[in-house]
């Protein structure tokens, strides 16, 4: 039932798009040629961002290649680089933005990015934060159950409006991976809840409980997680 919850309604895949570094060589041409054309003057700029937008929209193009299909919603996380330059390309190019907190989602917004894809999916939200998603008809993704009262408050109350679609953070418990610290999946894991034989039935009746529960939001970690794992966990 949760699969087809999460393959049927709206399943999304947040992409955390990891930039080349640049070899020292190189930098030092590039260096060179900034201060050339007085992009960096010790007057009035001291620091400037060099990004390499080129290879940036070659990932993002072979991504989009990879999961072709209607139903992904392919989102850049803001937290990663919220330089609104670099968010308009992602932008541009089909993405939404991946947000972690409530100044982020406004963010991703006030750059025109549609609220349908601005996924908004702290960890701990407090009610403000959700009642400012919700005003804003973002996609959100909730933690635990103190959240789930606090939408459905809000729901019947001053946010009886909205449109956000809501979905529910699941741990999946496929054990870790290679970086403890940045693994999400193991029974210790303190986000979201975890899926186990005791609390399934309870998950289940909570997408029964909340008519307007859809969609499912899983996270196995951030890196150092293995493919099969990442597919075992979905």
């Amino acid at each position: 039932v949760l699969i087809k919850i999460c393959m049927f309604f709206f399943m999304k895949f947040y992409i955390f798009i990891f930039i080349k570094a640049i070899v020292m060589d190189d930098f030092g041409k590039i260096l060179e040629a900034a201060i050339d054309k007085g992009l960096i003057t010790n007057d009035t700029t001291s620091v400037i961002d060099l990004f390499d937008m080129d290879y940036f929209r070659s990932r993002i193009n072979a991504m989009m290649s990879a999961f072709s299909e209607e139903y992904f919603v392919h989102t850049l996380a803001i937290k990663a680089n919220s330089i609104r330059g670099v968010i308009e390309i992602a932008r541009d190019a089909g993405m939404g933005g991946e947000c972690a907190s409530i100044s982020e989602a406004v963010h991703a917004l006030s750059l025109q990015i549609p609220s349908n894809k601005v996924i908004y999916d702290s960890p701990c939200k407090s009610r403000y934060d959700i009642q400012q998603a919700l005003n804003r008809n973002v996609y959100l993704n909730l933690d635990n159950e103190l959240e789930l009262e606090a939408v459905n408050s809000l729901l019947n109350g001053e946010c009886s409006q909205s449109k956000s679609q809501i979905g529910l953070r699941i741990n999946p418990v496929v054990g870790g991976g290679s970086i403890a610290i940045l693994s999400t999946a193991t029974k210790h894991s303190k986000f979201g809840l975890p899926v186990t034989d005791e609390t399934l039935p309870r998950i289940v009746d909570l997408y029964k409980q909340y008519g307007w529960l859809t969609g499912i939001h899983v996270h196995s970690g951030s890196q150092g997680v293995p493919l099969e794992k990442l597919v075992q966990a979905v």
